[in-house]
Parts: structure tokens; C-alpha cells; sequence
């Protein structure tokens, strides 16, 4: 009986945090406004710098109830560094090798909250074909509830730095730092709108009773079917 009931609370704790994650509300991260940046360091002394250009993906998030979920999607084809020299490295087979991997992808397994405040997001990110697990220091985090016209929206920054020979990016590994390190500012945006009830302008018009439309015939419902 023990065994069963330990069993039973093993599975309840999954299924809890399922069903809050479902209940938060969806965003989508919009790639105009979202920003994805890279640094590696040569000697120590002299930065390579560079941008990601397109990222995207998709969030659920509850700040109430300290749950979500997020799953982010970098295209690594579009680097953009700080000199030509940097750029040609940068998306050479040695370090992002974009030809064979045009994306960088980080799908998250539990946030992490301090009181109120997110702190950081744990999850897999995939780079140059390997998955490992990382750890997304998050510096701020906020969302607006939909208002009038606008949509309800959240901006996060954070960052993560691996060891880039883990991942398989080795070349130039005696003048260039182990070191790299990602940083995303995130904007995304709810997928609804605040619904609020039109203004009635002239409250005795609202009054009279108004006159009865036209009938309309009904076309007959169609059946679908479910695979």
C-alpha cells in the first residue's frame, strides 16, 4: 500500500505542473522585435561580438502561479559580427558551422523563481547537433495584460554561457576563449485581444425596440469528422 501511494504522488507532481503550464496564457515571440547575440572573447583581450538576426518561438507563462514553458529558436544563417573576419568564423564549420546547423534551439523544463521574481529558466539547448542541458540567467522579466487594442505582452532578457569545445566548435581553440556566452531580449506577444462592450451613444435609441430583420435561410449544418 505504501508503495502505491508513493507511486501516486510521484505522478500527481507532473500532472499538477501540466495542468498549471495548460492554464497559463500562450505568446508568441514576435522575430521583429526579439534581439539574439553572441560573444567570444580572442585572448582574452579583444571581443568577437555578433547578432543573430531572426528568432522566434513560443512561451506560456503564469507569474501567479510560478509555472511556464518556453521553447526559443535562433537562426544562426544570418550572423552578423563585428568585422568580416569575425563574420566568416563565426558561421564557418568550426564554431556556429550554419550550412549544416541553421539553428540554435533552447526548449526549457522548469522555471526558476526567487519570491516573485523569475531568476532563471533550466532546459536542453541543441547547437551544432548536440543537446546538453543550461541554465538561462534571467535579468528581468515582465508582462502587461491586454489593454483596448493592444495585445497582452511580455519582455524578458537573459543569458547563458557554454563551453563552445562541448559542443563541438574547436577551431582556433588556442587564441580563441572556450567561453561563449548568448544573450536574448524577448518580446512576445498574447494571442488575444481585450474584449470590452461598444459605448451605447444615445440611450433613448437604445430604448425603442428595434425593427425585426429579415428572415434568412439557414443553410444546413455540415457533419466533420474527426481522424
Amino acid at each position: 500500500m505504501a508503495t502505491r501511494s508513493c507511486l501516486r504522488a510521484a505522478l500527481a507532481v507532473p500532472l499538477a505542473l501540466a495542468l498549471v503550464v495548460a492554464n497559463a496564457a500562450s505568446y508568441r515571440i514576435e522575430p521583429t522585435e526579439t534581439t539574439a547575440s553572441f560573444e567570444v572573447w580572442v585572448m582574452g583581450l579583444i571581443p568577437i561580438r555578433g547578432q543573430f538576426t531572426h528568432t522566434f518561438g513560443a512561451l506560456r507563462f503564469d507569474p501567479v502561479a510560478r509555472a511556464g514553458y518556453i521553447e526559443v529558436s535562433i537562426d544562426t544563417t544570418g550572423i552578423e559580427a563585428n568585422s568580416a573576419r569575425a563574420q566568416t568564423t563565426a558561421r564557418g564549420p568550426g564554431f556556429f558551422n550554419v550550412e549544416k546547423y541553421p539553428r540554435v534551439d533552447f526548449t526549457s523544463s522548469r522555471f526558476v523563481f526567487e519570491g516573485n521574481r523569475l531568476r532563471a529558466i533550466e532546459g536542453m539547448l541543441t547547437l551544432t547537433g548536440s543537446t546538453q542541458p543550461v541554465t538561462l540567467a534571467v535579468d528581468r522579466a515582465a508582462c502587461k495584460a491586454a489593454i483596448a487594442r493592444e495585445p497582452a505582452v511580455c519582455r524578458a532578457e537573459a543569458a547563458f554561457t557554454v563551453k563552445r569545445s562541448a559542443f563541438g566548435m574547436k577551431a582556433w581553440s588556442r587564441s580563441i576563449g572556450d567561453d561563449v556566452t548568448i544573450r536574448i531580449a524577448i518580446v512576445a506577444f498574447g494571442d488575444e485581444l481585450e474584449t470590452k462592450p461598444a459605448k451605447v451613444e444615445n440611450m433613448e435609441k437604445a430604448d425603442q425596440p428595434r425593427a425585426a430583420a429579415p428572415a434568412v435561410e439557414v443553410p444546413k449544418r455540415q457533419s466533420w469528422t474527426t481522424k
